[in-house]
């Protein structure tokens, strides 16, 4: 039922058609209607003969024409469409012929949005779109009052410029300096967690008969090491034998290796207020469009203060539920980091740390002079301190030394060639067969049960450095 009139679909052109309402003979020429999605598919089955079947008010509108003019509007109205005439079937059963189109009937419109909007409605996008945008720039801007507000700690300048033009940084930490004074070392080893889970220092200070002392940081990279090297060892007074720096790969001549994001807290404790030198090498390598693309938005939006600020939230949070004093809950947190949640007490995973290096960063030449390993040459030369640099092997492969590219060896050669041309020493653990596969625990890192055996090889390995 459409409206008041009644459709019947038949195969076979009878004389009348049977609805539910009435037996109605067929008036005028019957008319194909095919249900469609679009201009080009039907929604299913085969076509169908259907006839639009006569109305009462008909008599009244002029006969055919009426009728015909009744079915254009109701198949354009329910995007229906009315294919030709159809020539009477021979009998009943017969299949229905083929069709033409009816000259009468004009060709459906097509079913389409048009594809150029109105000019209105242009101008109103535009408009909606650059209020949205105008909006996303000038909001975050209320982050500078609201953090003037939420802040305890002063805003600093920056001690890397080339980095950020200020901070809230964490305090300096003189007490490795006592510790040196007082311990007054003859071995000295600087580094990450390739250092402290390889040097047992204690082991190591039964072996030689001397003391040992380890300046080594888990998370960080050359930068640290560089700092460390100038701001503790140096102002301690303390002239070891050798003082000893454990690297992997391309770490020494890659300033910018876990310098930003989660690892930046660690760089202020051995900063000065100012590291003018260091400065400098950082502003060298991050003279791209990308950097300064980002230091212009973190000007403008303060993103890295921002983001130290929800960090120290999230961790100093928990321990202000029962004290103030923020010099007992650093102490409390410096206490969770190296002793509860040490090295030595994480699961071992063999995923973890691994480090691969990047053929297109193994360029030595390019990349030395806009490096710490010249700052940190021109220190011990200038107080006549003796640097071991140590390059670790990484994970073995099938109880095989890790695969190197040739770009990476030559690195290694121009690296060996370079500190020992300046005076220094240097060692390469890559190829030992005595560090064999069985002892690393995760990742890069020797486990907690072989550290004394690497510890020993590493002794006999440098006797003439031990004597």
């Amino acid at each position: 039922m459409i409206g008041r009139r009644c459709a019947g679909t038949v195969e076979s052109l009878p004389a009348r058609v049977t609805s539910s309402l009435a037996t109605i003979p067929l008036q005028g020429t019957p008319l194909v209607v095919e249900k469609a999605t679009d201009g080009r598919f039907f929604a299913a089955g085969s076509a169908s003969l259907a006839t639009r079947l006569p109305d009462p008010e008909d008599s009244r509108r002029g006969g055919r024409q009426a009728s015909v003019n009744a079915t254009r509007a109701a198949c354009g109205a329910r995007s229906l469409y009315c294919l030709g005439s159809a020539r009477p079937a021979a009998g009943p059963g017969a299949r229905v012929p083929p069709f033409a189109v009816d000259p009468i009937l004009p060709p459906a419109p097509p079913h389409e949005l048009p594809r150029v909007p109105p000019a209105e409605w242009s101008r109103q996008g535009l408009l909606r779109l650059s209020a949205i945008l105008l909006a996303a720039a000038l909001l975050p801007l209320l982050w500078h009052p609201v953090m003037r507000m939420l802040s305890s700690r002063a805003v600093e300048p920056s001690y890397l410029p080339a980095l950020e033009a200020s901070r809230e940084r964490i305090a300096f930490r003189p007490g490795p300096i006592q510790d040196l004074q007082t311990l007054q070392p003859s071995y000295v080893f600087i580094g990450d967690s390739m250092l402290g889970t390889r040097i047992d220092p204690g082991y190591l200070a039964g072996l030689t008969g001397q003391d040992v002392a380890l300046l080594a940081r888990a998370g960080t990279g050359s930068a640290y090491w560089y700092l460390a090297f100038k701001n503790y060892l140096i102002p301690s007074g303390v002239r070891p034998k050798v003082t000893f720096v454990f690297f992997r790969d391309l770490n020494m001549t890659d300033p910018l290796f876990r310098l930003t994001g989660p690892f930046r807290w660690s760089l202020d404790e051995v900063a000065a207020p100012k590291e003018p030198a260091l400065d400098d090498v950082i502003a060298a390598r991050t003279r791209g469009a990308w950097y300064r693309v980002h230091n212009a938005v973190n000007a403008v939006y303060n993103v890295d203060r921002a983001n130290a600020w929800v960090e120290r939230q999230l961790y100093d949070w928990p321990v202000r539920l029962w004290t103030a004093d923020a010099l007992d809950r650093r102490a409390w947190l410096d206490r969770l980091t190296f002793e509860v949640m040490g090295l030595d007490r994480l699961r071992p995973m063999a995923a973890a740390d691994l480090q691969a290096a990047e053929d297109a960063e193994a360029d030595f030449a390019r990349n030395m002079p806009r490096s710490v390993l010249p700052l940190i040459i021109e220190l011990a030369k200038a107080h006549r301190l003796k640097v071991c640099f140590v390059r670790v092997q990484r994970r073995p492969l099938r109880n095989q030394p890790p695969v190197q590219s040739p770009q990476l060896q030559a690195y290694a050669r121009a690296f060996e060639a370079y500190v020992e041309g300046q005076g220094m020493d240097f060692h390469d653990d890559t190829g030992d067969p005595a560090q064999t596969l069985a002892m690393y625990e995760d990742g890069d890192h020797i486990g907690r049960a072989h550290r004394q055996r690497y510890t020993r090889q590493f002794w006999v390995n440098q006797q003439r450095l031990f004597r």
